[in-house]
């Protein structure tokens, strides 16, 4: 349907950045024609979608352009509140300012009010937003990172690892990661 593949074509460009018509067209089984008669649908609908010919052009928005609320269907909104306030639970660092924003964002405070989670934190020690922070920095940036460990023993050593991913489950954290090294004691 073409209401479906524009719509779609502005989440991939939203997503994306930029793309070409034949990347469009490939994902849309569609002619490259097709796709810019749907650019110009879209244009004249206010979308500030463009094109730039030739080597490392393609078909791009403004950076400023964004989509509004009523893209979101009650239940999708639902749904995007539920996973939001999971991650409250987890006491994800500046979790309390996104959700006002969504809130705000859907003019139904009260709909982010229907479910409530209690889990265990992520720390309950000083520094503990600061220690998620690096840790997803760490993640994101693909960089090495070093942190007291304590095994089931009680033996503390130091390790340093690339972590690649933080996993909480069953109100516990776990952090997948490569290559684990021991390097004594941390300073």
């Amino acid at each position: 349907m073409k209401i479906n593949r524009l719509l779609e074509t502005i989440l991939i460009l939203l997503n994306k950045g930029s793309t070409t018509a034949r990347e469009l067209a490939d994902r849309f089984q569609v002619s490259t024609r097709t796709i810019y008669r749907d650019i110009d649908v879209l244009s004249s609908a206010g979308v500030p979608v463009f094109m730039n010919k030739g080597s490392g052009g393609g078909i791009s928005l403004l950076d400023t352009y964004a989509l509004n609320r009523t893209l979101l269907t009650e239940h999708e909104r639902e749904s995007l509140l539920l996973a939001l306030k999971t991650l409250q639970a987890t006491k994800y660092p500046e979790i309390e300012a996104v959700l006002e924003k969504i809130g705000a964002i859907f003019k139904n405070s009260s709909a982010s009010n229907w479910v409530h989670i209690e889990s265990s934190s992520w720390d309950s020690g000083p520094n503990a937003e600061h220690k998620l922070l690096a840790t997803k920095r760490a993640i994101l940036e693909c960089k090495v990172t070093t942190f007291d460990y304590i095994d089931a023993n009680g033996i503390k050593s130091c390790r340093q690892i690339e972590p690649m991913q933080l996993l909480f489950t069953h109100q516990v954290w776990f952090l997948n990661m490569t290559l684990p090294h021991s390097i004594g004691h941390c300073q």
